[in-house]
């Protein structure tokens, strides 16, 4: 791979690749490539949007979010405009959908198994096809530096910005964060993640409705909730001795709460069913 060609501006980073067959000679140095023609393959904007350009009419488009100093959620989609037929085009997207994620799967090992963690300048060796990374990491470093040194009341980077506001949003105040904090300091006997969900549930009553964000992580957690109970299930067998020991007074509660949480669950859905209907009733009258 020659190069490659990239540039920085205005907060974007332009990639241009150049690859051809391996004949026993060096690489062409980043600063030795002549500037390419045609739209860029890789356009990453800061802080948090790429675009790897396949070509003139398919592209893919990513988006991160933090959601804490460890993990990121990553939004990516595929976008096509050379099958015009519909079914066409989103049978196309749903495959390139499964080499997406196949490739996605490859780069979470990759980061999860680095060292260091948090990369930076200082973190490694770079060799020339790394330039696209360095300048990354360069522009990055800059940007919190910048913010740093602006100080209180002054104005905010909006980079940098935006990249607090992500965190800030996603991890410092849910319901379950602000439980935690009540349970904590109120040494309530009840846990935190319960709570939670009830300042939740007070916060859509009084909203009056579901939020479309809300929404679309209450699908996907019940989408996939049974895989949630496989880390809680393989740590309950760490403690099998225990388990044996209470196993009359665990088998007694698991009968119990079953039959409970099943002639709750009735309830409020005759108790919904019902009211669904009357609010249906007065809209039509």
């Amino acid at each position: 791979m020659n190069g490659p060609y990239t540039t920085l501006e205005n907060n974007e980073i332009r990639v241009w690749l150049s690859n051809q067959p391996d004949e026993g000679l060096p690489a062409i140095k980043p600063t030795e490539v002549p500037p390419p023609k045609g739209p860029a393959m890789l356009w990453m904007n800061f802080p948090n949007l790429w675009m790897l350009n396949i070509g003139e009419d398919m592209r893919n488009v990513l988006v991160s979010a933090p959601i804490d100093e460890e993990n990121t959620m990553l939004y990516l989609r595929v976008c096509q405009g050379f099958l015009k037929l519909p079914f066409l085009g989103q049978g196309l997207a749903k495959i390139s959908n499964l080499f997406n994620l196949f490739s996605l799967r490859e780069d979470e090992y990759i980061i999860s198994t680095q060292v260091p963690k948090h990369g930076d300048l200082n973190a490694g060796h770079f060799i020339p096809g790394d330039r696209p990374i360095a300048l990354y990491l360069q522009h990055r470093q800059e940007l919190i530096e910048a913010e740093a040194g602006q100080g209180r009341g002054c104005k905010r980077n909006p980079q940098v910005w935006l990249i607090e506001l992500s965190t800030y949003s996603r991890s410092c105040w849910p319901a379950n964060w602000r439980a935690k904090v009540i349970t904590r300091f109120l040494r309530l006997p009840v846990p935190g993640p319960v709570l939670g969900m009830v300042i939740l549930f007070c916060g859509l009553v009084v909203r009056g409705y579901v939020p479309d964000d809300v929404s679309g992580v209450a699908d996907g957690l019940l989408g996939n909730l049974s895989l949630l109970f496989v880390p809680a299930g393989v740590g309950v067998m760490l403690h099998a001795k225990l388990l044996a020991d209470n196993l009359l007074a665990l088998s007694v509660a698991l009968i119990v709460s079953a039959v409970v949480t099943i002639a709750v669950t009735g309830l409020v859905m005759v108790w919904m069913t019902r009211l669904t209907q009357r609010l249906h009733e007065k809209t039509e009258a």
